[in-house]
C-alpha cells in the first residue's frame, strides 16, 4: 500500500497569491517570505530583489534539500551567477520562476511530500 501525504498535514500551506500578496495558512503577508511545510520566515529580512546574495540562502542551504524555489515577483528575474554557484556546490536543485508559478510548484512538491523551501517576492 502506497502512504500519501495530505498537503494540509503541513503548517504552512500557501492557500492563496495574488500580485502583492500571499496567504499563508491564515495569515496574510504583503512581505518577501521564506516558506516550507513546517517553518516560516515572514518577513524575509530583504529590501529588494536586487539586494539578493548567496548570503540570504545559507540557511536553506544548511537545510540540504532537494530543491529551493525563488519567485521573482509578477515576473521572472533572474539572480547573480554566484548564487547558483552556491547551490550547485551543494548538489541543490535551485528554480527560479515568478512568484505565482513557484506557489503552484510548491503546493505540487509539498502534495507529494518534499520538504522544499520557497523564497518569494511579492
Amino acid at each position: 500500500m502506497e502512504l500519501i501525504r495530505d498537503p494540509d498535514s503541513a503548517h504552512y500551506v500557501i492557500k492563496s497569491y495574488q500580485p502583492g500578496r500571499i496567504r499563508i495558512h491564515d495569515t496574510t503577508y504583503d512581505c518577501p517570505v521564506i516558506v516550507l511545510a513546517h517553518h516560516l520566515i515572514a518577513p524575509w529580512h530583504i529590501p529588494s530583489f536586487e539586494a539578493l546574495s548567496a548570503q540570504h540562502f545559507e540557511a536553506l542551504i544548511a537545510l540540504s534539500p532537494q530543491i529551493v524555489l525563488l519567485g521573482t515577483g509578477l515576473k521572472t528575474q533572474w539572480p547573480p551567477l554566484h548564487i547558483f554557484e552556491g547551490f550547485i556546490a551543494h548538489g541543490i536543485a535551485f528554480e527560479v520562476m515568478n512568484s505565482a508559478a513557484a506557489c503552484r510548484t510548491y503546493r505540487v512538491l509539498i502534495a507529494e511530500g518534499k520538504q522544499v523551501p520557497v523564497a518569494l517576492f511579492l
